[in-house]
């Protein structure tokens, strides 16, 4: 991708990790072949694919380039509160969760613990759905979410425990891109937009760690996050 940024023109590479399949040395190497011929490029970008997927990353890598610019253009009204790194992927399936839940015998969505055929779903008839289970988490922010914008948010409950702690902060930490503490932070401090849901989200959801984790770094380290240490100077 190529655009226009404030200090002159862009040339951006998306990384993946291995687009080649088990081959992950050879797209290694031409990574490090193309990292080598821009070396002298100012205005080379490189980003993980990863990063794309999460507004507060994103933003944080662009706005040396772009400035900070939230978006404003909606077209649909779940586009206000889904990020927009999402837009994309969500429309198809919410189409298919309202029609997965019409087919439910009250009409409603089920809970995680139903599509994974965990605890007391275990031994339901039928398959599980972890892939719409993983897509929900990551598309939509949880079944919670989702219940929403199908209209059905007084079905929602959450029962913390343990594992749908880290089930949670997993999603969290690659929706976001920090944790939950740091979004509770950055809010405070007037740094970033963030829909009020979330913020409540991360609130509800650093109570939880604290309870039944041992706290972010603990739940970090459950989940295989790292921490993320800035060297001082840095910008934020």
């Amino acid at each position: 991708m190529h655009f226009e940024g404030r200090l002159g023109p862009l040339d951006v590479e998306v990384w993946g990790d291995k687009p080649n399949g088990a081959d992950g040395d050879t797209y290694q190497a031409k990574r490090e072949g193309k990292e080598r011929f821009n070396a002298d490029n100012p205005g080379f970008l490189g980003i993980h694919f990863a990063d794309c997927y999460s507004d507060e990353r994103l933003a944080e890598i662009l706005e040396p380039h772009l400035g900070a610019v939230a978006p404003f253009r909606f077209d649909r009204p779940t586009d206000r509160i889904i990020p927009s790194t999402h837009w994309s992927n969500t429309d198809e399936l919410l189409e298919y969760c309202r029609s997965f839940a019409a087919s439910q015998p009250n009409g409603e969505f089920p809970t995680e613990e139903w599509l994974r055929k965990r605890g007391k779903w275990a031994e339901r008839p039928g398959p599980a759905y972890n892939t719409l289970s993983v897509y929900i988490k990551t598309w939509l922010g949880g079944v919670r979410e989702l219940r929403k914008f199908l209209g059905q948010a007084h079905v929602s409950t959450v029962k913390w425990d343990r594992d749908t702690v880290l089930e949670r902060w997993k999603v969290f930490r690659e929706v976001h891109g920090m944790t939950p503490n740091a979004m509770r932070a950055r809010h405070a401090r007037g740094q970033g937009q963030y829909a009020i849901d979330v913020v409540r989200e991360a609130g509800a959801l650093a109570v939880a760690a604290s309870k039944y984790v041992g706290g972010s770094a603990a739940a970090d380290e459950a989940t295989g996050f790292k921490p993320n240490r800035r060297k001082r100077g840095r910008p934020s």
